[in-house]
């Protein structure tokens, strides 16, 4: 068992370094395979599965693949809309902390949460009483992890402390940071409004802040956007929920990495059926600019 777990983390390494090649994915999920036959053969050996989780392991991990899709570089610029998709991924944050006792709290954003007893293999490999594995890469300080087949090996890296946020009443002790660090990609900027910009005198500027606020659009308060649900099934974009003291309404938006978009929305379904969107009528272009 501990050679199939090297083994395991060297194929990992290679994988990694030569850029996640399709035989070394399958190469990896053979291996992955060939370990869950092994634990179910010996039912989480006692004297592994009861060591101490290093404290490595420790903290909230959030989906890097979508964080290095919205990201601002000048490597990455284009005119292309950014679909802010994370159902791709299977789940968005990994938590694993000493108030969870020897149990992972593994979350789809705002969807879907699950528990699950955690078991410790080596220094550098974990994996929960389901078969889901977990190896740590100590270079790049990053967990991989797949669901299962129909999601990609995903990496999942640490979030800053500053960005954890309350995860709900009843449980004081988690924290969560996925909502909070998506937030702040939006705060980085203020935003013109597109048919203000030639105007020196009424220039309309509008803050997106971390915590939900916005603040110069109209007269909405909070915004939600929504990357889960059926407010996220729309065909061309996603959807942003903007409230006021009244009431709310959902845009369609369009995320580029230099403006944000709003359309209103169309249902394409009918009454009973899946609620499936498409943008109609834009209503505003909010242009980035950075914060000096």
């Amino acid at each position: 068992m501990t050679k199939l777990i090297t083994k395991l983390n060297l194929t990992l390494k290679h994988l990694i370094s030569n850029g996640g090649t399709l035989n070394g994915l399958r190469k990896l999920m053979v291996l992955i395979g060939a370990l869950a036959v092994g634990m179910v053969a010996c039912r989480y050996d006692h004297h592994t599965s009861h060591q101490k989780i290093p404290a490595k392991w420790f903290g909230n991990w959030v989906v890097k693949p979508f964080f290095d899709s919205i990201a601002y570089t000048d490597t990455n610029y284009s005119g292309r809309c950014c679909t802010l998709n994370i159902s791709q991924y299977g789940f968005t944050e990994i938590i694993i902390n000493k108030s969870l006792g020897d149990s992972i709290l593994i979350l789809n954003e705002d969807v879907e949460e699950s528990y699950s007893t955690l078991r410790y293999l080596s220094e550098d490999t974990l994996v929960t009483a389901d078969s889901l594995y977990f190896i740590f890469d100590n270079t790049n300080n990053t967990i991989y992890t797949r669901i299962d087949k129909r999601y990609p090996v995903t990496a999942y890296f640490k979030a800053p402390a500053n960005m954890l946020d309350d995860y709900s009443m009843e449980q004081p002790a988690i924290k969560t940071a996925f909502r909070k660090m998506f937030n702040t990609e939006f705060n980085r900027y203020s935003y013109l409004l597109y048919d203000s910009l030639n105007a020196r005198d009424e220039r309309k500027y509008v803050t997106m802040f971390a915590n939900g606020k916005i603040m110069g659009y109209k007269k909405y308060s909070k915004y939600y956007m929504n990357l889960n649900g059926d407010l996220n099934n729309v065909e061309d974009a996603v959807s942003v929920t903007l409230y006021t003291n009244e009431g709310n309404e959902s845009f369609g938006l369009k995320y580029y990495v230099d403006s944000l978009e709003l359309y209103t929305l169309r249902l394409l379904t009918q009454e009973g059926e899946k609620p499936n969107y498409r943008t109609e009528k834009k209503v505003a272009t909010l242009v980035k600019h950075r914060w000096e």
